[in-house]
């Protein structure tokens, strides 16, 4: 993939020492959840647009619920190849009764004009790389455009690019029938396993409960944990301090370096 300025290409920090592998990697956003909670936002909200594309987070199961109180969001816009792509942001950490910096998690949303999604990106804490996944109709779109893929390549969408990287693309996503929110899936480990749209086939065995968070306006709470970082990125701070990224990622350009953006969708 294309290198960005600034981006990390030695070891990660915090709990993503191993070299990054990016076909193990891809295995484990395949694999299930034997069992597992779901927190959804709560309904109604005062938020309707910003409900639509709330996540339903599926968190594999440890010994009790890990409770999700509040999922900050706030909107901004990609300028991709001369056009404007609507985003929506969300972010959130786990009230675990650890250090709340371990348990951080951040989404980004593109959506087209349509408002169906293109692109989700994702980051927790000590990810030293955003994790992309697209959706079936942009990686149909970037085939098209680049031609089939190569050895260095599983998805036309993605730089060939070897080694260590600050992005990588894990999987695409079916096209839902209608804009909605996905699925995002977290490990016992407190990392980001995978994002799968609601319209995919589960993966989870069995569901241990069912519990809910509030949408909370990211720009509303003074002196709140989350707050707009430049102009979009809208990371908490914890995610800040781990990530290599954050200036980038308020770049409107961000996807059309980090992607080989096709255009026409």
């Amino acid at each position: 993939m294309a290198a960005l300025a600034g981006c990390r290409t030695g070891r990660p920090s915090g709990h993503d020492m191993a070299p990054f592998d990016l076909t193990a990697r891809r295995s484990v956003a395949e694999q299930s959840f034997e069992l597992a909670v779901l927190i959804k936002p709560t309904q109604p909200t005062d938020f309707a647009d910003a409900l639509v594309y709330a996540p339903i987070i599926v968190r594999q199961a440890t010994e009790g619920v890990v409770p999700v109180a509040s999922v900050y969001f706030g909107e901004s816009t990609a300028e991709l190849l001369g056009a404007t792509y609507r985003q929506w942001v969300y972010s959130w950490h786990e009230e675990s009764g650890r250090d709340p910096s371990s348990a951080a998690y951040w989404l980004r949303i593109t959506v087209d004009d349509a408002g169906f999604p293109l692109v989700w990106e994702t980051l927790d804490a000590g990810c030293a790389r955003v994790e992309i996944y697209v959706s079936q109709a942009l990686a149909d779109r970037a085939e098209a455009r680049w031609g089939p893929t190569n050895e260095l390549t599983r998805f036309a969408i993605e730089h060939a690019v070897p080694g260590p990287t600050c992005c990588a693309v894990i999987r695409v996503l079916s096209d839902g029938p209608v804009p909605m929110g996905p699925f995002v899936y977290v490990g016992a480990n407190q990392r980001i396993a995978t994002v799968i749209c609601r319209c995919m086939p589960s993966q989870v065995n069995q569901v241990a409960a069912t519990t809910e968070y509030g949408l909370v306006g990211a720009e509303a709470p003074a002196g709140g944990e989350v707050s707009p970082f430049e102009d979009a990125a809208y990371l908490p701070q914890s995610l800040r301090n781990s990530c290599p990224l954050t200036a980038q990622l308020a770049d409107p350009a961000f996807l059309e370096k980090a992607l080989r953006w096709p255009g026409g969708i």
